[in-house]
């Protein structure tokens, strides 16, 4: 690889990351062939997150006074990079040596734009962490509540490829994590950043349904492999998840599909949330 291809710039968002972000940084000085610049967003953390990332002297800290959000946070990360590929990274992540080689090698070996990798969890298992564009069963039977009596699982299964044999190699697929998403910057030059409209969940899947709309390819690379939490920001104690998850997935299919659909499920979104808000007042009693 020529150095132009391995210019690399990292921006990671933090929100109460005190417990991760440390190791989160120290992985990464190690993977420093190819990394440009470093670059940590704060959205207004109430513990140490600022004052451990301002130990490490060649990263560059953007604070905010607000909580901003993922979207428009990363968006500030990426408005202050050079490289000429960003990678999008979570604070409760560790990267494995050569990981972001790997990752970067196959996203070139397919003529990819985007790509993510493997996500592990602390068993060793696997975090589900590439996905199908959303339609309308999915909304109605995976990302509400009568996911719970549908027979099988079928539609969460099928929005994650899990009828699928798991990939061995790099495979294409509709939508990959922001927890681990390697972007080339004619992506943003050509569709923009991500959507602000998305305070946090589903930006990611937007993002790349946008991009694979505007005729960029989207991968999945499972020998790129990282550790990563999971949900570390939200199931802090300032979390704020139920609220932002209800907002973004009533936005994300009012953008992406037709009247006539919204018609059915939005709807049903709205007595789904009025359901789950009475079911977490009885059980807070």
């Amino acid at each position: 690889m020529s150095r132009s291809q391995k210019n690399i710039s990292v921006v990671i968002l933090t929100y109460n990351s005190e417990k991760h972000i440390g190791k989160c940084l120290q992985s990464l000085s190690g993977e420093t062939n190819g990394i440009a610049e470093v670059v940590v967003v704060d959205n207004c953390s109430q513990d140490k997150t600022t004052e451990i990332v301002k130990k490490d002297k060649s990263t560059i800290l953007i604070s905010n006074k607000t909580n901003y959000g993922f979207a428009k946070g990363v968006n500030m990360g990426i408005k202050k990079t050079k490289g000429n590929k960003i990678l999008i990274l979570n604070p409760d992540t560790t990267i494995f040596s050569g990981s972001i080689d790997r990752l970067i090698n196959c996203q070139m070996r397919l003529g990819a734009d985007i790509a993510g990798g493997k996500l592990l969890k602390n068993d060793g298992s696997i975090h589900n962490s590439f996905v199908r564009k959303p339609d309308l069963l999915t909304g109605l039977f995976d990302f509400t509540n009568l996911r719970k009596i549908t027979p099988f699982d079928y539609f969460h299964k099928r929005h994650y490829y899990l009828h699928d044999q798991y990939p061995n190699r790099g495979i294409e697929v509709d939508a990959v994590s922001g927890a681990y998403m390697l972007i080339n910057r004619e992506v943003f030059e050509r569709i923009g950043l991500f959507d602000e409209k998305f305070f946090m969940y589903l930006e990611d899947i937007d993002f790349c349904v946008r991009a694979k709309q505007s005729g960029f390819k989207v991968v999945f690379c499972p020998k790129s492999a990282i550790f990563h939490e999971g949900g570390a920001s939200s199931k802090n104690v300032y979390k704020i998840n139920y609220q932002a998850w209800s907002n973004s997935r009533k936005y994300y299919f009012t953008k992406h599909i037709r009247i006539a659909a919204n018609m059915v499920i939005q709807p049903l979104f709205e007595l789904d949330d009025f359901l789950t808000s009475i079911w977490r007042k009885i059980k807070s009693r």
